[in-house]
């Protein structure tokens, strides 16, 4: 704990442990039109400034760390620690060690002032519907443990009043957080609280930024995580692991929509319907996504002694385990397996309901032959729809008429059921065991769940991958064939589609769409106000035609196929899709030919998984189609559920390309040299003149008035360049990137002068403008970041990123989250624009021999992520004029860095492919720093590191070691020479 604040002065000390006796302080940081708060390099700036002139540092901070100190004086303390100030959040270390230590700094102060600026002294705590019931310090995430870890707490009103404590109104706290009034009081261990109940503690609870959902509870839960900022929803499931591994309580697994086990286990269909999009992913893993998710459920769950575990079911005495892998976690679990397909996992933890204790137990999902089970179901039920009220908006779900009351049939999500002790599950059954059939028995068994999203989206085989057809080897061999195809189209895509002018099928309205094999229908949507037609053709190939592929497995199943067709005024583009539409009927010999163009076609497939799905650009379009199967492998008593798929549509603008490039090139004054290949619409470009290559506009720098508030951390990310001029130059800066951006790529100058502007150069250079006028800006700058401004600008983007200048790399914490983001950000890009500055405009990309093939920046290692995450990548020449875009010259791009086309596409999740040959892309890749060899290829694998530099050759092997912990992938271990033959 290094740094405190003299009551008396505001003055920082330094202390290399905890003092005996201080003061410290909770409260909301300050967000909006309010004055910031003032951060460590503020205060001690101050006191700089005081020991020179003599002052009192104390007249000179805000107001809030003011009145603190002397309300704290006031009461003999010395010393106060406030988390604003007093934590270096520019040091990653120091920034790591204070989250991770806040809860014993709280828990060792002699006391805690809760500052609560919106509760007035003017009516009692406890009185229903006071503002302190109501205050925002309640909602906040930080504040729960500095409610519970303090000996007691005296809360403060705006006026610095006290008007209750901790242990004066501990029921009133109770009925506001829900946290027991033994914990509160320090009467109760938080070790002897469930793990369930203590998430449920926080589950109305928000933080600004999404890793400090995890990192707020480390105390809690007693556990220490290194800090990742930029890591996102991991940082929950990282949390969710730890505590697996210190604490033995499944009640953490207790989370969402509940049923009876009778009607679970009787109505249980292998189907997996849901109205919401893809938010069933997220309930069938076993670990949450955030503490919302335990709201109410898992509250009153408790932890189950082994012996009494086993005497409850019958079963030999063993201890429930759980373990991180990376198929998901493996359970040691007693189940119980009904012939329905219903298997429950029995977890040793219990809830009291009206005097009858409860066990939990969940509901397992097979996805497919191979490990991991889901979790969850949705189980039928009819619903009232009375005939008075409005009618619902267009749905797939069926309706039943009966007196004067409508039936709507709907679902019901289902992840665990509570079973009664001594209950008997023969009542679950649809029929009476048979004296040859064996009674349903409970063991104990190994099994794998799902965790991660990845565990759950169905993800191809690497070696079904193949890089040489045009079709991307993305055919999979279907279910078995026989019973006829049911396509489930979910109100979600009606919506979507009518809201962008499409006139929707009356095929979108029936419950299901049956497609019998060998059968074909085609499905047309038209726009009336732009004159354009979406047809999408359904096909099914019986078994052993010439479409099966000549490398499939299995020559004796079907598959399922979908071909999709733009029309618009353009007759080009007509001839091109009809002519797309007629290649697609000789599958076999477009995936055998790598030289045919498949302009428009869209495949779509069935494979082992249940899932397919396929991104495209028709004309001005962005089309995606998507099946996932509904239903489990097919099961020899019921063939028919397996045939059974939600169909997904999402057709919107491609509103990133570069027509507008094209257009600029033909203009006079436009740019030098020839466009060779372009082939996607930029749009939004707002200005109508040519882009001008004379000196541009100076660039601005925008950013709040101060670092923008992030839960517990000062931080702004990313900071963005302005492309345009501002009336006022400020610093721009926001705790998620925003809505609509352009992005740079580029190998960084070396050696000096020639060196690239830092963070610190160009905030000093905004800091001289403001003092010579903005006429003297444009000559600081270097030639690249005006280049780049003045680009972005021309193409409607008022930000731009630029890696060089954008990050603060004097902070080791800003770095730190920096890198772990990076794939995020080029990917969350409009477009991003690949400065090659040893490539000329006076010759085709494609040329042989081309510098463009023989750039430095292909063989960079940050470049690889750069080239790969990005919609589009726009390459411009070393005169900074666009010769090539990745959408159009993708086989010339595999052709030199190796990466599959449909992954530079888009259309190929970097998860389908195996993680030796994602290490292959980078082999040839140099970065400048050895541990940037590790940390450059963090968003390839989709796994995030503390960044540790110095520490050599070791940050590939941390990466290596999080990546086998991560992906069921041993082709990383298959490496080095091959034998001799």
């Amino acid at each position: 704990m290094p740094w405190f604040l003299t009551t008396d002065r505001a003055e920082l000390k330094w202390f290399t442990r905890p003092p005996d006796n201080y003061a410290i302080l909770s409260h909301v940081w300050q967000k909006g039109s309010g004055p910031p708060e003032q951060s460590f390099q503020e205060v001690q700036q101050i006191n700089f400034e005081c020991a020179r002139t003599g002052q009192n540092p104390r007249e000179l901070v805000s107001a809030k760390i003011r009145a603190c100190c002397v309300f704290a004086g006031t009461h003999g303390f010395k010393l106060v620690w406030i988390d604003t100030c007093c934590i270096n959040q520019m040091s990653s270390a120091e920034l790591s060690e204070a989250i991770n230590s806040m809860f014993v700094w709280y828990a060792k102060a002699t006391i805690c002032y809760a500052f609560l600026d919106d509760v007035c002294d003017c009516e009692t705590p406890a009185s229903p519907g006071s503002s302190f019931r109501r205050s925002e310090w309640f909602k906040r995430g930080w504040t729960l443990q500095e409610l519970i870890a303090p000996k007691d707490v005296i809360f403060l009103t705006h006026a610095w009043t006290p008007i209750a404590s901790k242990l004066s109104i501990a029921p009133t706290l109770h009925e506001i957080t829900g946290i027991d009034i033994e914990v509160l009081l320090c009467k109760t261990s938080l070790e002897k609280v469930s793990v369930a109940r203590r998430m449920s503690w926080a589950a109305g609870r928000e933080t600004t930024r999404e890793e400090d959902e995890a990192y707020c509870l480390m105390g809690i839960f007693g556990v220490y995580l290194p800090t990742i900022y930029g890591e996102g929803r991991e940082a929950f499931i990282r949390l969710q692991e730890e505590i697996m591994r210190r604490i033995p309580d499944a009640t953490m697994f207790v989370w969402g929509p509940r049923g009876d086990v009778v009607d679970t286990t009787r109505g249980y269909r292998s189907v997996f319907p849901t109205s919401s999009g893809i938010s069933y992913i997220d309930e069938s893993c076993l670990l949450a996504t955030r503490p919302s998710c335990f709201t109410g459920t898992s509250c009153n769950f408790a932890r189950v002694p082994s012996r009494e575990f086993a005497a409850v079911y019958g079963i030999s005495q063993h201890s429930a385990h759980f373990t991180v892998s990376s198929h998901g976690i493996q359970a040691i679990c007693p189940i119980i397996a009904f012939s329905s397909g219903c298997i429950l996992l029995l977890l040793p933890c219990r809830e009291t309901v009206e005097d009858v204790e409860m066990f939990a137990a969940l509901l397992l999902r097979i996805q497919s032959e191979s490990p991991p089970y889901g979790i969850g179901t949705r189980l039928p039920f009819e619903e009232p729809w009375p005939l008075s009220s409005t009618i619902p908006e267009k749905t797939a779900l069926s309706f039943q008429l009966t007196d004067q009351v409508r039936y709507r049939q709907s679902h019901q999500p289902v992840r665990f059921v509570l079973i009664p002790s001594g209950f008997d599950f023969t009542t679950c059954l649809q029929r009476p065991l048979r004296e040859t059939e064996p009674s349903l028995r409970r063991k104990w068994k190994r099994v794998y769940v799902a965790y991660r999203r990845q565990h759950i989206l169905c993800i191809a085989s690497p070696s079904d991958i193949s890089s040489t057809s045009p079709l991307f080897d993305l055919r999979r061999d279907a279910s078995m064939s026989g019973p006829p195809y049911r396509l489930y189209f979910p109100k979600w895509v009606v919506s979507r589609l009518e809201n962008g002018g499409f006139a929707v099928p009356p095929e979108f309205l029936e419950p299901l769409l049956v497609l019998n094999t060998g059968a074909r229908h085609t499905l047309s949507l038209s726009n009336p106000s732009t004159e354009e037609e979406l047809h999408i053709e359904l096909r099914t190939d019986a078994p052993s035609l010439p479409s099966m592929s000549s490398r499939s497995r299995h020559r004796d199943l079907g598959q399922l196929w979908c071909t999709a067709t733009v029309h618009d005024r353009s007759v080009e583009a007509v001839e091109t899709q009809v002519s797309a539409l007629t290649l697609s009927d000789s599958v076999e010999e477009q995936a055998d030919n790598a030289g045919v163009a498949q302009d428009g076609f869209v495949e779509l497939w069935e494979h082992e998984g249940g899932c397919g799905r396929k991104e495209v650009y028709l004309g001005r379009w962005r089309l995606l189609l998507a099946f996932t199967r509904l239903g489990e492998c097919p099961r020899r008593d019921d063939p028919v559920s397996s045939h059974v798929y939600l169909f997904d549509i999402d057709l919107v603008l491609a509103d990133i390309g570069t027509r507008a490039l094209e257009e600029a090139a033909s203009r006079d004054g436009g740019f030098r040299g020839v466009v060779w290949d372009i082939d996607v619409d930029l749009g939004h470009n707002s200005s109508s003149s040519p882009i001008s290559l004379g000196t541009p506009d100076p660039a601005r720098f925008r950013r709040d008035s101060a670092n923008a508030v992030a839960g517990r951390l000062t931080e702004a990310r990313p900071v963005a360049c302005g492309s345009s001029l501002p009336t006022e130059p400020s610093w721009y800066g926001t705790i998620a990137p925003p809505e609509k951006y352009a992005i740079l790529s580029h190998v960084w100058l070396k050696g000096t002068p020639a060196r690239e502007q830092s963070f610190q150069d160009v905030r000093s250079i905004h800091e001289r403008s403001q003092q010579a006028g903005e006429d003297h800006l444009s000559s600081f700058l270097s030639e690249k970041i005006k280049r780049c401004c003045e680009l972005a600008a021309a193409h409607g983007f008022k930000l731009v990123w630029i890696d060089t200048c954008c990050i603060n790399k004097e902070s080791s914490a800003e770095l730190s989250e920096a890198l772990n983001s990076m794939f995020a950000w080029y990917a969350g890009s409009k477009v991003c624009y690949a400065y090659l500055d040893d490539v000329p405009d006076s010759e085709p990309p494609r040329a042989a021999n081309s510098l463009f093939r023989k750039s430095q920046w292909f063989r960079r290692g940050w470049t690889l992520q750069e080239l790969i995450a990005p919609r589009d990548v726009i390459f411009l020449s070393k005169s900074w004029v666009p010769i090539a875009s990745k959408r159009a010259i993708p086989a010339l791009l595999r052709e030199i860095t190796g990466i599959d086309e449909a992954v530079l596409l888009g259309t190929m999740p970097l998860e389908n492919v195996s993680v030796a040959r994602r290490l292959s892309w980078a082999s040839q890749r140099e970065t400048t720093r050895i541990e940037d060899e590790a940390y450059c290829l963090m968003g390839i694998f989709n796994v995030h590191l503390p960044v540790i530099y110095g520490q050599g050759m070791e940050a590939f092997i941390r990466l290596q070691e999080e990546i086998l912990r991560r992906i069921p992938d041993a082709t990383m271990l298959a490496w080095g020479p091959a034998p001799a033959t």
